[in-house]
């Protein structure tokens, strides 16, 4: 029987292998996720990476989850940013919030009211899992 880390090697590679066509069509947490923190980054001017998040040029996943990961620090998130089909996961000190959480707190950092956030960012819009 495979150990854990020798299918996540094997996941791993079988992602590679995926165009960014078909990547868009996987659910979950870590590359889709990241896509979504670089979306949001981007709305709110903390990041000006645009692009194809991985697999082309110097785009490669460090460098890519680096430029999101430094933009969630700016509004004062620890994002760990997970590859393939993990979940990122969010920290605000010492305390774990939920990525709709850490959501709404860089929002609100960036001057938006609770109001505001409520009758206009589209949650459902967001690419990767919550």
């Amino acid at each position: 029987m495979a150990t854990r880390e020798e299918n996540l090697k094997k996941i791993n590679s079988e992602l590679e292998m995926l165009s960014d066509e078909e990547l868009e069509q996987v659910v979950g947490g870590g590359t889709r996720q990241l896509c979504g923190d670089n979306d949001l980054m981007i709305m709110l001017g903390l990041s000006h990476y645009e692009g194809t998040i991985f697999w082309d040029g110097d785009n490669t996943w460090s460098n890519c989850s680096e430029k999101v990961e430094k933009g969630w620090k700016e509004v004062g998130i620890l994002c760990c940013s997970a590859f393939g089909a993990g979940n990122n996961r969010y920290f605000i000190g010492t305390e774990e919030i939920t990525r709709k959480k850490a959501f709404v707190h860089a929002l609100k950092s960036q001057g938006w009211t609770t109001q505001k956030i409520l009758h206009e960012f589209d949650f459902d819009s967001v690419k990767g899992s919550w």
